[in-house]
């Protein structure tokens, strides 16, 4: 599953209702209080000295840091049994927050030169991790390495800058509705070398970028041990994926497997931000190639594990499966029929 961030509008407050004695007295005597919980948050070291949650969620204050608290400890006191679903309804009027249609095709980037020796690593790492990003949905990064020698959040030039920290997090990023300053992808010495749960280089730009496009974290939907973060200000895109790219491995039950992206983060990314500029090639290249069988024109739509395309003039379907990436033809009245894999068909049309 692909979860996004989404941004709430202000002044809903006084529509809360009233908050029970339970609660109040939960409130009074939370599992960790608010200093507490304050004061062990990891905070960089570095102006403009953000909070770390859950091991790559910045904020940037302390104020912050209490709604997310406060969020937190709702949610734990839902989850103790002691209350009802009450306080779901003090956050409404949600809106998702992606990349709008003129940006997303032209997400630029630039790697600083302070990276040194792993520069290299890094910009191929990040090249793989956003072209894996690309063939799953109408998004396009571009990275570009004229703007390496000032890359800083200062840089205007580009939407937002790779930058080295040195934290106790493998790398952390942003989200879409961040402001230029905030645009940062941190990356620690840390993530050149690990191996925990899995991980790779790679496969934490992927995860990060995940959150550059707006993906929320997959295992806040799940009992995880030492994780704070909530499921507030979350809507759920497809249903919950154990496997997601943006599923930490540790709150996995093998506890591994590291961060690729599944079947399901291709159907919410697509379902998001569109299908990839490859898949409407191959369909477009279709009815272009057999008018007889695709026609009349037709949009592209996200259904069970396809994307596909209906055409109602030959009641046919042209279709993806993302779990075994094959294109199958339903002919009107017919069965369906397997035309292989989309990987030698995109040669074909020549849509790579």
């Amino acid at each position: 599953m692909l979860s996004l961030s989404v941004a709430c509008t202000d002044g809903l407050q006084d529509d809360a209702p009233e908050l029970s004695p339970t609660w109040e007295s939960f409130r009074a005597n939370p599992p960790v209080r608010w200093e507490a919980f304050r004061d062990t948050t990891y905070r960089e070291p570095f102006a403009p000295y953000r909070y770390i949650v859950d091991g790559d969620i910045p904020l940037l204050d302390e104020e912050q840091l209490r709604a997310h608290y406060d969020a937190w400890l709702e949610q734990e006191f839902r989850l103790s049994g002691a209350g009802g679903s009450e306080l779901a309804v003090r956050r409404a009027l949600n809106a998702d927050v992606i990349w709008p249609a003129a940006q997303r095709n032209s997400l630029t980037y630039c790697v600083s030169n302070a990276f040194g020796t792993n520069k290299a690593a890094l910009v191929a790492a990040l090249g793989r991790a956003t072209a894996a990003w690309t063939a799953r949905a109408a998004v396009g990064f571009r990275y570009v390495p004229a703007q390496d020698a000032t890359c800083t959040a200062a840089n205007t030039n580009v939407l937002f800058s790779v930058e080295p920290v040195t934290a106790t997090y493998f790398a952390s990023a942003f989200f879409p509705d961040a402001a230029r300053a905030q645009r940062r992808l941190l990356v620690t010495p840390a993530a050149f070398t690990t191996t925990a749960g899995g991980r790779d280089l790679e496969g934490i730009m992927q995860h990060e970028t995940g959150h550059i496009l707006g993906f929320r974290h997959e295992h806040i939907f799940i009992t995880c041990t030492g994780n704070s973060e909530t499921t507030t200000d979350a809507r759920q895109v497809t249903s919950y994926d154990v496997n997601s790219v943006m599923h930490y491995p540790q709150c996995r039950p093998s506890q591994t497997g590291g961060y690729r992206q599944s079947a399901l983060d291709e159907l919410g990314a697509t379902m998001l931000y569109g299908a990839p500029r490859t898949t409407e090639c191959l369909f477009n290249w279709a009815q272009a190639t057999y008018p007889t069988l695709f026609t009349p024109a037709a949009t592209t739509a996200v259904s069970g594990n396809y994307v596909f395309r209906y055409y109602s003039g030959t009641n046919a379907y042209l279709g993806i499966d993302v779990t075994d990436q094959n294109v199958y033809y339903l002919p009107a009245g017919g069965a369906l029929q397997s035309q292989g894999p989309k990987s030698a068909l995109l040669t074909a049309a020549n849509c790579n």
